[in-house]
């Protein structure tokens, strides 16, 4: 499923690989313009018809760069992002979405309503993008979701509170197996251990890669196992890519290949698993599967292969 990459024919344009493959229309999730369901035109909001403009001189791509930073004071952001949210049209959803949700914590600070409001006015799943061009996109919003899914906003759907406004999580005998439990352990104590670290490598290590593959080839209906051993064998080519000293042009162009179709596959069955099981995207954003963490590395490592990705200040 996944070939050993070779280091030869090194692409002239490191780039070269993802311009040609934007390009082909087999691409998963593609939806063409003679269709009657259009998808966002300018995702990465670096056109003209999705500036910002609630901020004289300032752009996305200059808050792109913000969200993916540390360093700034945390006064700064909250200023930009309280502004946007106020005064800014819906021209960049995916700009829009993702201040907003950044803000979450701040605005809405009880689980309850933190909660209610991811399930309502700030559904992703209810925006016309895929999440591979979402990753592309370069706004962090995966990334967002995974640091609002703390320990206190994942315990509070325990509580009697929470029956209140969700219904119970669909209980599955796919996912007790041992497999997709052992998954589930793997994926949690690597995420932690990731968030640990001051400079954090990209997440997934062998020893993960392993048993999302034995998952990924058992037959059952436990989607969310299914999702989330996508999401590692993705994850795990982008590493094969980044750790190669310069992988090819056609190295390139067959891992994104993978990664994209993995990808798909994994948003596929999550969005089956909200629609057909009746899991909110609030309590998504909660799972124990940890979809955000991964798809925030795949971001994180696409970057690292593709530097021109999505522009930067």
């Amino acid at each position: 499923m996944l070939p050993i990459l070779s280091a030869d024919e090194v692409a002239p344009n490191p780039d070269a690989a993802w311009k040609m493959l934007m390009t082909e229309e087999w691409r998963p999730g593609y939806v063409a313009e003679s269709t009657t369901s259009l998808p966002v035109q300018d995702m990465p909001c670096e056109g003209p018809g999705t500036a910002l403009q609630s901020i004289p001189g300032y752009t996305w791509v200059q808050l792109k760069s913000l969200l993916h930073s540390s360093a700034q004071p945390e006064k700064e952001v909250l200023q930009i992002l309280m502004t946007i949210q106020m005064d800014e049209p819906d021209d960049c959803c995916l700009g829009i979405v993702t201040s907003s949700s950044f803000l979450l914590p701040y605005t809405m600070p009880k689980p309850r309503n933190m909660a209610r409001t991811l399930s309502g006015d700030l559904n992703f799943l209810l925006l016309n993008v895929t999440f591979f061009d979402t990753i592309t996109s370069g706004f962090p919003i995966f990334g967002i979701y995974d640091s609002l899914s703390t320990d206190d906003y994942r315990q509070w759907f325990a509580s009697a509170e929470s029956a209140e406004f969700f219904d119970p999580l669909p209980h599955s005998a796919e996912c007790e197996i041992p497999a997709a439990q052992v998954l589930q352990e793997m994926l949690e104590e690597q995420r932690k251990a990731w968030h640990a670290v001051f400079k954090p490598t990209l997440g997934a290590d062998d020893g993960l890669f392993l048993q999302a593959l034995e998952m990924f080839d058992v037959s059952g209906q436990c989607r969310p196992a299914v999702a989330a051993a996508a999401l590692v064998l993705a994850l795990t080519r982008v590493k094969v890519l980044s750790n190669a000293a310069m992988p090819s042009h056609k190295a390139k162009k067959s891992g994104l290949r993978d990664v994209i179709e993995l990808v798909t596959k994994a948003e596929e069955l999550i969005k089956d698993y909200c629609w057909h099981e009746k899991v909110s995207f609030g309590r998504l954003v909660a799972s124990e599967w940890n979809f955000w963490w991964l798809l925030q590395q795949l971001q994180i490592g696409l970057k690292q292969i593709f530097p021109n990705l999505w522009a930067v200040k």
